[in-house]
C-alpha cells in the first residue's frame, strides 16, 4: 500500500523483530513466578501496543530508512 520493496519492509518491521527477540531471551524468570494466564494477557497487550505505535511511526515518517536505529530523517 505504501510502495515499499522488500528490504523497506523488512527496516520497518525490524524493531518488532528486535523486541520478540529480547522479550524471548528474557523471559525464562517470569515464567518460573507468574501464572500463565497473567503472561498471555501481558503479552497482547504489549503486542497490541506495539502495533499501535507501529502504525502511528509508519504514518509520521514518508520513508522506511527512519526507521533505522541511528538513523536521522
Amino acid at each position: 500500500m505504501r510502495g515499499y520493496d522488500a528490504i523497506q519492509t523488512g527496516v520497518v518491521f525490524r524493531a518488532a523483530t528486535l523486541g520478540l527477540l529480547a522479550s524471548s531471551l528474557s523471559s525464562e524468570r517470569p515464567a518460573r513466578r507468574l501464572p500463565r494466564r497473567t503472561l498471555i494477557t501481558s503479552g497482547f497487550v504489549v503486542s497490541i501496543a506495539g502495533v499501535v505505535v507501529l502504525i502511528i511511526l509508519t504514518e509520521s515518517f514518508s520513508t522506511a530508512w527512519a526507521f533505522v536505529p541511528g538513523c536521522s530523517s
